[in-house]
């Protein structure tokens, strides 16, 4: 492991799904500004590397995220995308699996006159959940 430079920004979280419970993560969003990012493992009977996590993508403007489910390394279900304007409003608000291992929630977040694509993407790399902002 090395320490992170301020020349180097991290903009994703990358959660590690054989350690599992609760990864915060802060990162740089796509205009500089610091963002937080939660996985939370949602206990069941899970056996490592298979389970349901929260996925938490908060901004100064937005929080929003969704449920993922995982089997052997693949997102098997994404359920109940939830989200809440700090600021302005969202709209349009769609959760997609898009393959097996990716999965997208994306909304147009709109503040003052002006509107942006925004939204959460998840994938699977490496038995880690890899999480940044659309």
């Amino acid at each position: 492991a090395f320490v992170v430079g301020a020349s180097e920004k991290q903009t994703e979280a990358v959660y590690d799904l054989k350690k599992g419970g609760t990864q915060t993560f802060v990162v740089e969003g796509k205009d500089g500004e610091l963002q937080q990012i939660t996985i939370e493992e949602v206990v069941e009977n899970a056996r490592v590397t298979e389970g349901s996590y929260k996925i938490t993508h908060k901004t100064s403007g937005w929080e929003a995220g969704f449920y993922v489910k995982i089997s052997n390394n693949q997102i098997t279900s994404v359920y109940s995308p939830f989200h809440v304007a700090l600021r302005g409003s969202i709209k349009n608000a769609s959760l997609v699996r898009n393959s097996s291992v990716k999965a997208t929630y994306s909304f147009i977040y709109k503040v003052t006159i002006f509107s942006y694509d925004a939204g959460v993407i998840a994938s699977i790399s490496n038995s880690n959940l890899v999480v940044s902002q659309k």
